[in-house]
């Protein structure tokens, strides 16, 4: 067919992609459509669009030679089909556009359109006509096509356009549903057979390629005109990549149909716009999950103004008001994450922080253990996307600040802790939990940036002050049940000193005690005397909270009111006193310490099966991974395996050597605390004294008894003396541990 190319191209096809979108954008066309038009020229313009609509419906018509076909295309102007636009305006219109002829003439007209058929505003007019006329087949086909299509104008005063999407949607979602019930809305209507018996003329495949071949320009409509509801066309265009399955192999229909659609129905889930149960309705027609990725690869002619689009778009719909489910967060992410490219660096932080919000959002009522699996799932794919990138982490860069900006407000740690604790059982326990998978993963996401300004970024935020009180609550928990210790309480701390070690080193503990000052409650009546964090600059004092001021105010000594501050603070001008027992200093002391040392022993009887001397110590991390590297491969070349088989060897051995050093760790310990109980009991007695009280209604002494049980240190603490914290030995009998601990009993 020729094209009409040889016309002026600015007076046939209408304005480029760059100008013609803001016309058609929802706020213009409602403003548009408020305009009123005099009755002459209404009918006037009804008469040409009548005529252009029935030569439309010709052009695909296998019956009409291609020479008349040539003709028509010819005399079908952009100021026609702009005629044909102004139908929906108006009541009782819409039954013109119902003709499957009208949906294969458009496409036929597109077609014509070159480089493609959204660069010029001419092939948008057509698209527009051919989903409008589309919805109405849909509709009217729906039901008895002998009825007058009235379409309910309830909504949208003067655009029945917006209500026709919204009806269209109502109907899809009832077949999707599988439901036979009528909604109120559109009674008589039935979506079955006869409906898409209707639609086998129209050019279908035509239309997917178009689509495909143009995907930058139909993700730019989509986003700047918000005005089309695409849910029919989706909903065709999947039964018609369905029903091509049986009629071909698998690859070749992937190729063909299925990867084509995928692409463009993925774009349209991201950027769908919103109208009623619009959303709601596309989420049902096509799911790829979370091959989707896997399945449509790297976009094809994707550029970079292409690929930003589609990362925002992203952003944007896991905000969506109808929350998004996490399975579907994940294929979205699966897909977009395809797009990234240098230039996006920026993009990736804040799509990782839309994701995780989602996790966020399902908390209260979902599965603690799959939202964990999710998160690790979600962080991996940000890391992968920065390794696609393949960026430099040496020098301060722009995106990072971006990042760990998205970092700080997604609250990662916290999420972390949230469903350490509400998963039923202990993720140590649970192979199916991804705790330490999601850890690894945000620690890498981390280490993207700079140790020095992810450092600083740290403390700036007031984000290791946060962390900070965390350490302090977990790892501290234990000091009010020392004889019930609270495991997952310390699972949690060992989340948080994993990640601060990645984030500060070496210096992380002493800059966990720096992050802010502990001091002593200074109301007598607070039950918690640890922790203060507020300060009276008058006189020095420092308080838990307002609350524990305002006591001490009202019922202790006298203060000048209204000046209290967070220790620590830029603004601070005294510091708090010394506290008494610094609970931060016993978790860093008792918790972190014993889970490296029992990961090291761990690791050490995995790769050398002998006595361990337990006087030596690692002096960094570097020096042990370097001594452990050294005794594996001296053992590998002594034992070759397969590569495979020495992986399943080595993991097997590893798991095995964990679990069971732990466990004896832990056989020790528990025996270690009943011969302290024993010493507790001998030195330490509980005493009972009686002493007398006046009566004051009988003028006599009453006895009441009193009872006194002096403080004694909880295990962990103990194990914290140089001299007893190698008394756990997991290599050690239980005899020579207890012989040991009698050879120091008295200096214990």
């Amino acid at each position: 067919m020729a094209s009409p190319q040889s016309r002026n191209t600015d007076q046939y096809w209408g304005r480029t992609i760059q100008d013609y979108p803001i016309y058609y954008s929802w706020e213009s066309l409602t403003a548009a459509y408020q305009v009123p038009v005099d009755e002459a020229s209404r009918a006037i313009g009804r008469e040409v669009a009548l005529r252009t609509i029935e030569q439309i419906s010709t052009i695909a018509h296998p019956s009409v030679q291609a020479s008349l076909n040539t003709e028509l295309v010819h005399l079908i102007t952009l100021e026609k089909l702009q005629h044909i636009l102004e139908l929906p305006r108006y009541p009782g219109e819409l039954d013109n556009f119902a003709l499957p002829g009208l949906v294969a003439g458009c496409i036929t007209l597109m077609s014509t359109v070159k480089p493609s058929p959204f660069h010029y505003e001419y092939g948008y007019v057509c698209f527009r006509i051919m989903v409008i006329a589309l919805n109405t087949c849909l509709l009217k086909h729906g039901r008895d096509p002998n009825e007058a299509l009235q379409i309910p104008n309830a909504y949208f005063p003067t655009n029945y356009l917006a209500d026709l999407w919204r009806q269209t949607a109502f109907l899809l979602l009832a077949d999707l549903q599988g439901r036979s019930e009528v909604f109120p809305e559109m009674p008589n209507m039935r979506l079955g057979p006869q409906a898409l018996s209707h639609l086998e003329a129209m050019r279908l495949d035509v239309l997917l390629d178009l689509l495909h071949g143009d995907q930058k320009n139909f993700s730019i409509l989509l986003k700047e005109f918000n005005s089309l509801g695409l849910s029919g066309l989706m909903y065709v265009l999947s039964k018609f990549v369905e029903k091509n399955k049986a009629d071909m192999n698998k690859e070749r229909y992937q190729d063909r149909f299925l990867i084509p659609f995928t692409r463009i129905f993925y774009r349209y889930r991201l950027l769908v716009p919103d109208f009623t149960i619009e959303l709601q309705t596309v989420k049902r027609i096509h799911n790829a999950g979370m091959l989707v990725g896997e399945m449509c690869g790297k976009p094809p002619n994707a550029d970079l103004e292409d690929s930003r689009n589609i990362m925002e778009a992203f952003s944007r719909s896991m905000g969506a008001p109808e929350p998004t489910r996490l399975p579907d967060c994940l294929g979205l992410m699966n897909y977009a994450s395809k797009f990234v490219m240098p230039g996006c660096e920026d993009l990736v932080g804040k799509m990782g922080e839309a994701a995780i919000q989602v996790v966020w959002n399902f908390i209260p009522a979902g599965q603690p253990d799959v939202l964990m699996q999710g998160l690790a799932l979600l962080l991996k794919a940000i890391t992968i996307m920065f390794d696609d990138l393949n960026l430099s982490r040496i020098d301060k860069q722009p995106w990072m600040d971006s990042l760990l900006d998205s970092v700080f407000e997604a609250d990662i740690m916290s999420l972390l802790l949230r469903l350490a604790l509400l998963i039923p059982t202990l993720c140590s326990e649970n192979p199916e939990c991804r705790l330490d998978e999601a850890i690894q993963e945000f620690v890498e996401i981390l280490e993207y940036v700079p140790r020095n300004h992810l450092r600083a970024r740290f403390l700036d935020s007031g984000t290791l002050r946060l962390w900070r009180k965390y350490l302090l609550y977990f790892g501290s928990s234990n000091l009010l049940s020392p004889s019930k210790p609270n495991a997952k309480h310390e699972g949690c701390s060992y989340i948080i000193t994993s990640v601060c070690q990645q984030v500060l080193a070496s210096q992380w503990a002493g800059q966990m005690k720096l992050a802010q000052p502990i001091g002593v409650c200074g109301n007598p009546r607070c039950p918690i005397l640890v922790g203060a964090e507020l300060s009276c600059s008058k006189q020095g004092t420092t308080y838990c909270d307002a609350r524990c001021q305002g006591f001490d105010q009202m019922y202790g000594s006298p203060m000048s009111p209204g000046v209290t501050e967070t220790l620590g603070s830029t603004n601070a001008q005294v510091k708090a006193p010394k506290a008494l027992f610094d609970p931060l200093i016993y978790a860093i002391k008792t918790i972190w310490p014993d889970a490296r040392i029992a990961q090291r022993k761990a690791k050490a009887i995995e790769l050398n099966p002998r006595p361990i001397d337990s006087s030596h110590t690692f002096d960094d991390d570097s020096e042990r991974a370097e001594s452990e590297g050294k005794e594996q491969y001296a053992r590998s070349q002594k034992h070759p395996l397969p590569t495979a088989q020495r992986g399943k060897v080595l993991g097997g051995k590893k798991v095995r050597g964990q679990q069971g050093c732990l466990g004896r760790l832990k056989e020790r310990r528990n025996h270690l605390s009943k011969l302290f109980l024993e010493m507790k009991d001998q030195t330490t007695p509980t005493l009972e004294l009686q002493i007398w009280l006046p009566d004051p209604l009988s003028n006599q002494d009453s006895v009441t008894k009193v009872y006194f049980s002096p403080a004694f240190p909880n295990l962990s603490y103990l194990l914290s003396w140089p001299f007893l914290k190698d008394l756990p030995e997991p290599e050690a009998t239980l005899e020579d541990m207890e012989a040991r601990f009698e050879e120091n009993r008295t200096q214990i």
